[in-house]
């Protein structure tokens, strides 16, 4: 039997179908040496010709073996269909080879546009399981999805239409023909072998045989349940606004002059390198609001899903202390984070409430308008947290014309599918000037606030806190954007200012998401060694010494995909990926790259650098973790 069906492949009776997969092959082939500048970034390549040929040729390699894998699979089935006498098997048989076709070039397109946004493919599980995060953090128009539908027709009709022309002229496959295959993917396959190199991770179909998507979440379990009652000596209200993908080069005179005279006239506290916890929204706010690691977010987001929602720390102390908080979130944040959003009194998402906004800036002045109507309403006798997160700032990068501030031919935002054709290198100034001028408006948006809050703002009674949740690149380093594993500082590296009245401006060289909540109840009179033991974040009102590190993660670490952190402080970057699928006692990490601070490689790591990484393998990561045995 297998034989016939060997037989029948080799010198099939409708060979047109076999010289088509053999030239879709190559059509495929060619467009990863088009898309190499993209994808190559995403593993940390250089786009150079050769390694471009190499994508190109793994490429080649894989969608070889598993097209005539499918053209096997199929002609076996229908093999067995034809010996029960099922009329019309050799008819279908065609029809879905031919329909393949399209159904695996649109595959490849869309996984080579995903790859380049998020570092991820199509047969991810986190792009499974986390649909409505990774939708947002790309950009993805999942509405415009009848696109496709289109380009699937198109397709459909042009290979049909080469289907004929070859079904006319094509009567016999050369042997010739299957021998240049044979050898190309042999010579491909040895060097895959001797190479064993991290650009093969741009096919997606080589990834559909690795272990590299294994599902952890359901496997950890939390060591953690607060009972520490905390007590605030000092009761003010606080204002925490969130500024989508803003990154650290933002905060200036120019561009923020409204917060910088703020910041100037009550003495804050500035950080000269505050790291975002992640480099997506959800891990970035999770750690806001819990001072926890955001690699302990996928783990609270499954207790949520089994209706064993553990609230954060945190916000429970201010609760238990007669705060009441006001969530005004200009994103759909709770579609991915309900973990998050559950955490205050009172909540509203504009962009899942249905509301009507044409452009992102829309949102933030619906936000405006709730907060002014709650804090009106509000009895100024109880005190509260005030949250708001702005969202002109992500890509788009809204902003009334009034304020354009720095010229852009780029008049329209545009709405990115995938990856819309204005986020292209070319357009670097124009979409950089957006931004500019999305992060100026938002600054008028925040003079607003500072109105709203006026009369405590002249008694000096108001904490004030400002930060981006992560940050931006604009291909200071190959890469657009902030969705795709990397952890170059425009992507992590965000601006902090913290308020606190009748307190002396200070300058701290290290801090991350998980400290601010902790400085502010450290400034309220809050017992931190109480604290401390059910946070990771540390009060920067203290001196944390030159072993203090910060950890920013990846996109669902450490249960999805690449589990990939970078270990940051003053000694130095380390961007690490955990060898084991357990948590350990003592937890390795691959080193896969090093640098200092500011993204210069080095050499050498530095003595305390490893120092720091032996006490996060041993003693820092997955604290609140249970052990394997």
């Amino acid at each position: 039997m297998i034989e016939k069906i060997v037989n029948s492949i080799k010198n099939p009776k409708n060979p047109a179908i076999i010289i088509l997969y053999i030239l879709t092959i190559f059509v495929i082939s060619i467009s990863y040496f088009i898309m190499g500048d993209s994808l190559l970034v995403v593993v940390e390549s250089n786009s150079s010709i050769v390694n471009r040929l190499l994508i190109s040729g793994y490429a080649f390699f894989y969608f070889t073996v598993y097209s005539f894998l499918f053209i096997f699979v199929l002609k076996t089935l229908f093999f067995l269909l034809k010996k029960i006498k099922i009329p019309f098997t050799e008819k279908i048989s065609d029809f879905l080879l031919i329909s393949f076709i399209p159904t695996i070039l649109i595959l490849t397109f869309i996984d080579q546009q995903l790859y380049t946004l998020l570092g991820i493919h199509i047969n991810s599980h986190l792009l499974i399981q986390n649909l409505s995060q990774l939708q947002r953090e790309a950009n993805i128009d999942f509405n415009n999805i009848f696109i496709f539908i289109i380009i699937f027709f198109i397709f459909s009709f042009v290979i049909y239409f080469l289907y004929r022309i070859l079904k006319k002229y094509v009567n016999k496959i050369p042997n010739i023909i299957y021998l240049l295959l044979l050898i190309i993917n042999l010579l491909i396959q040895i060097f895959i072998i001797l190479e064993k190199s991290q650009k093969l991770e741009t096919i997606w179909l080589y990834m559909l045989n690795k272990n590299n998507y294994t599902y952890l979440r359901e496997k950890i379990e939390l060591n953690y349940n607060p009972t520490e009652k905390i007590t605030l000596k000092n009761k003010k209200n606080i204002l925490f606004i969130v500024s989508e993908s803003l990154r650290y080069d933002m905060l200036n005179e120019d561009i923020f002059p409204n917060l910088m005279k703020y910041t100037k006239e009550k003495k804050c506290i500035i950080s000269e390198n505050h790291f975002s916890s992640s480099h997506s929204t959800v891990g970035s706010i999770f750690s806001m609001l819990y001072s926890l690691d955001s690699y302990y977010n996928p783990i609270f987001e499954k207790y949520f899903s089994q209706n064993q929602y553990k609230s954060s720390y945190i916000m429970d102390i201010f609760k238990d202390n007669g705060y009441l908080s006001y969530g005004g979130f200009a994103s759909d944040i709770n579609k991915f984070s309900n973990d998050v959003i559950n955490n205050f009194s009172y909540n509203i998402n504009f962009t899942s409430k249905k509301i009507y906004a044409k452009n992102a800036n829309d949102y933030d002045i619906h936000i405006i308008n709730w907060l002014k109507k709650n804090y009106n309403n509000h009895n100024k006798n109880i005190p509260a947290i005030f949250f708001m997160f702005f969202v002109s700032t992500h890509y788009g990068y809204d902003y009334p014309i009034e304020f354009e501030k720095f010229p852009t031919t780029m008049k329209t935002k545009g709405r990115i599918l995938f990856n819309s054709t204005l986020a292209k290198k070319q357009n670097k100034n124009d979409l950089f000037n957006r931004y500019k001028n999305s992060a100026y408006y938002t600054d008028s948006l925040i003079k607003e606030l500072f109105d709203v809050f006026s009369k405590e703002i002249e008694k000096n009674e108001l904490i004030v806190v400002f930060t981006g949740d992560h940050g931006e690149e604009f291909w200071e380093y190959g890469g657009y954007g902030h969705a795709s594993i990397s952890f170059y500082n425009p992507r992590i590296q965000v601006p902090l200012v913290i308020c606190l009245p009748k307190r002396d401006s200070e300058k701290i060289y290290l801090s991350s998401h998980i400290d601010i909540f902790p400085t502010i109840i450290d400034y309220l009179g809050g017992d931190m060694e109480k604290l401390s033991k059910f946070i990771t974040g540390k009060s920067l009102l203290k001196d944390s010494g030159e072993n203090r590190y910060i950890i920013t993660s990846s996109y669902g670490f450490p249960v999805f995909d690449k589990k990939m952190v970078a270990l940051i402080s003053t000694n130095g970057k380390l961007w690490l990926e955990k060898i084991s699928d357990s948590i350990d006692k003592i937890n390795e990490f691959l080193i896969l790259k090093k640098t200092d601070i500011n993204d210069v490689k080095i050499d050498e790591i530095p003595i305390n650098l490893k120092n720091q990484l032996d006490d996060f393998k041993k003693n820092g990561f997955g604290r609140f973790f249970k052990k394997s045995k």
